[in-house]
């Protein structure tokens, strides 16, 4: 799915007096496609995200950490609802780990990890971009971004 790659990632942000993000724009490029992404740390504003395409959208009506109820609404009039049936939003993701971890599902453990390795790689691009340097930057190799 080499189409789902992010190629470039670019962030601006309004930073905090310790210079710290506190909300903040990315823009994300595709092969195929451009996303923007907007948060802010800093608004008591109700959380959600919406995935917006051509067929429909996608919404979470919850921050994007938690991913609690959600909605697909296509535009040919389907829709399809989900509540979570869980009251604590990580239990599903540990229900997953265990799984995973006593059926020695190996082949699954590393796409989950390269999973995180392209995210943790797109966030970092982006924070670079945006000129956000963490303490421990000091003592690694930099690639040419300050």
């Amino acid at each position: 799915m080499s189409h789902f790659r992010v190629e470039f990632a670019h962030y601006r942000c309004n930073r905090g007096a310790n210079g710290i993000d506190t909300s903040g724009i990315l823009l994300l490029q595709y092969a195929d496609f451009i996303a923007v992404c907007s948060g802010a740390k800093d608004s008591a504003s109700p959380g959600h995200f919406t995935v917006q395409g051509s067929l429909g959208y996608a919404r979470i009506m919850d921050t994007p950490n938690i991913c609690g109820q959600a909605e697909v609404v296509l535009n040919n009039g389907q829709q399809y609802h989900h509540q979570p049936s869980i009251p604590n939003h990580m239990e599903y993701e540990f229900q997953d780990f265990r799984d995973c971890y006593m059926a020695r599902d190996y082949a699954r453990c590393y796409a989950w990890l390269d999973i995180a390795h392209t995210v943790s790689s797109v966030l970092e691009q982006a924070r670079h971009s945006a000129n956000i340097i963490f303490a421990g930057d000091e003592n690694r190799p930099q690639d040419g971004v300050k």
